[in-house]
């Protein structure tokens, strides 16, 4: 949220367009000027948690393995 509000605020003052300060939204549409900001999850945000979301089941498939392994028999 921070980055967003210094995206939004820190305007350059010798910029040929001048608008007032303004916070894109960390998801959704916003509309500043003629423009329009897009702000949606995409691959950057998928890779990682499927990446985690691996981690996670290598680690329990780990720690089911080992726990099976010292179980008396």
């Amino acid at each position: 949220f921070h980055r967003l509000y210094q995206f939004g605020h820190d305007l350059d003052p010798r910029a040929p367009i001048h608008i007032p300060p303004f916070t894109p939204p960390p998801i959704g549409t916003n509309q500043i000027a003629q423009f329009a900001t897009y702000s949606y999850f995409s691959w950057g945000t998928f890779f990682p948690l499927i990446a985690t979301m691996l981690i996670v089941v290598a680690l329990w498939l780990d720690v089911r393995d080992r726990r099976a392994a010292r179980a008396p028999r």
